[in-house]
């Protein structure tokens, strides 16, 4: 049962629970109408104790997961430095078995350490970034550590020097690759559909 679910049997409970009390409270004594008050909040304390302990865990990111967010996730309770969160809008980038970054689209996380968050200045606009790291990508890949994951190691990543223009034409230019990739991902969906036609169309003439 999802946490939403069970918050909604929850409210379902109280609500039962709290109009039976009302209902017959005329013909209840004091004594006993506050050891049923007492039972109530008893009882919903520990009916909404999951919902509550839920909201305080935080979804850990694996790499898999960096560019899809669902509700199925393993989650922690720890108290981490800031350092080891990742918020809505943040650049991510996966070094191990996947490589590339992705702006994090999804609630707040604890990522893994297999995920590095890119901090960007004033001087370097983020979407830009993301396209400058992924085009250099097939590059960084040249120079993997396989020693017992293939992975890209932080000092290749910190001794890259690159050359970016102005922050405007840097923005100019992820605006228009933002737009490609869009057009890219339509064309591409349309292709699934065409080939899952195609596939229905071969079963009925030949199956």
């Amino acid at each position: 049962m999802s946490l939403a679910e069970l918050g909604s049997f929850a409210l379902l409970i109280s609500l039962v629970y709290w109009w039976f009390l009302m209902w017959h409270s005329f013909k209840l004594t004091r004594k006993t109408l506050v050891i049923l008050n007492t039972v109530g909040t008893a009882l919903m304390t520990i009916l909404t104790w999951p919902i509550t302990y839920g909201m305080l865990l935080i979804p850990i990111l694996i790499i898999y997961a960096v560019s899809t967010f669902n509700d199925k996730w393993y989650c922690s309770d720890l108290e981490l430095p800031a350092k080891n969160y990742a918020d809505k809008g943040d650049l991510l980038y996966t070094w191990a078995t996947a490589f590339g970054p992705h702006i994090w689209k999804g609630p707040k996380v604890i990522y893994h350490y297999h995920i590095w968050k890119v901090e960007t200045t004033s001087d370097i606009s983020k979407n830009f970034a993301v396209h400058l790291l992924d085009a250099d990508q097939a590059q960084m890949t040249n120079s993997l550590n396989s020693s017992t994951m293939v992975h890209i190691t932080k000092g290749t990543m910190e001794n890259k020097i690159v050359t970016i223009p102005g922050i405007s034409e840097q923005r100019n230019m992820a605006r228009l690759l933002d737009q490609l990739d869009c057009t890219i991902a339509l064309h591409q969906r349309k292709l699934e559909k065409l080939q899952e036609l195609k596939k229905g169309y071969l079963q009925k003439m030949f199956c």
